[in-house]
């Protein structure tokens, strides 16, 4: 009798399967920049609470850190373009005072339009 081999069925081959990788992965990354974003989102809204609080705490017998403070933190929580433009109306109205030597109070109007621009980002804010 004689024997013959049968070469046409193989041996088992492992298949590797990679579709929970390509599931995992993407999730990973969509979760990564949502929480991100989550704690940039937060770290603003900190931020604005912070500056307006600063700007309400402005000693406005000092003009020149008055102006100096408003500049740097009023730009930070304009958003909107009426934001904007009451902030350029006031900032070149505090320009004046931004370098004098001597420190002065601010005229009255100047500070009623700061204390107007201030209501007005804490009542579009919260």
């Amino acid at each position: 009798m004689i024997q013959v081999e049968l070469h046409d069925i193989f041996p088992t081959v492992p298949i590797v399967e990679y579709s929970l990788y390509y599931f995992i992965f993407p999730l990973f990354i969509v979760i990564t920049i949502f929480s991100t974003l989550l704690i940039y989102l937060g770290k603003r809204k900190k931020h604005l609470h912070k500056f307006l609080h600063i700007l309400a705490l402005c000693d406005m017998t000092e003009s020149k850190r008055t102006a100096q403070q408003f500049s740097y933190y009023a730009k930070r929580l304009t958003k909107t373009q009426d934001q904007v433009t009451l902030y350029l109306e006031i900032q070149s109205k505090l320009s004046t005072y931004k370098y004098d030597k001597t420190p002065k109070t601010l005229p009255l109007v100047l500070q009623e339009d700061i204390k107007a621009f201030i209501q007005k980002i804490r009542d579009e804010n919260v």
